[in-house]
């Protein structure tokens, strides 16, 4: 879905929680399950946030795609 990629690959945490407001308002219907999984796990993903974009760019997200 390329609307989550917004949200977990967002610079802030405030960006992150804005992306998935919008990936709510827009998929939460079709998708509930999805959308509340991310919604109670954004701490832990606000955390992946705190690391350098530098480093998540070159290392986090390389590892998984």
């Amino acid at each position: 879905m390329k609307d989550l990629k917004t949200v977990y690959k967002a610079m802030t945490k405030e960006e992150a929680q804005m992306n998935l407001e919008k990936l709510s308002d827009k998929w939460g219907k079709k998708y509930p399950i999805v959308i509340n999984s991310w919604e109670s796990k954004l701490r832990t993903a606000i955390k992946l946030l705190q690391i350098s974009p530098r480093y998540k760019k070159d290392n986090v997200y390389n590892q998984h795609h």
